[in-house]
């Protein structure tokens, strides 16, 4: 094994064969990894990982979005609004204990991220309906919900 490729490679956790390095990319990959430590991950990176985890474990879930879109098709202009403001990001299922299905409405943030009062108003909404609302800012939350 090349001297620093150990490094990187159990730092990353990503390679199983470990690249080459000589000294000076050593140093820079490991500034790189601790700069990615200090940043607060995007939103989009959390769910990301939300949904991979959740297709991994063979979870029912949907991705949400919401918005609006225009166009036009032979001459005939259209509008269409999908969503509904403040809804959650995903919605899953779970087996509650029962035997029955929970359905779960998940809100994904960044770490110290607040909720818009929309998504203060829909998880009020959901709790009415009888369903399960989680805001989550990491993968590991929602994998201890889902245990």
């Amino acid at each position: 094994m090349v001297e620093g490729a150990a490094v990187l490679s159990v730092m990353t956790g990503l390679r199983k064969t470990p690249l080459p390095m000589n000294g000076a990319i050593q140093i820079k990959a490991v500034e790189r990894w601790r700069d990615t430590l200090r940043t607060k991950p995007k939103e989009s990176e959390i769910q990301r990982a939300i949904l991979d985890y959740l297709t991994a474990r063979k979870i029912w879930h949907m991705r949400l979005n919401t918005g609006a879109m225009s166009g036009s098709h032979k001459g005939k202009r259209w509008f269409v609004k999908f969503g509904k403001p403040g809804m959650a990001d995903i919605v899953s299922t779970i087996k509650n204990s029962s035997g029955g299905i929970s359905i779960v409405w998940i809100e994904v943030k960044r770490p110290g991220g607040k909720q818009t009062e929309d998504q203060l108003r829909f998880e009020q909404e959901v709790y009415e309906a009888g369903h399960n609302y989680l805001l989550v800012e990491s993968v590991e939350q929602l994998m201890v919900w889902f245990k």
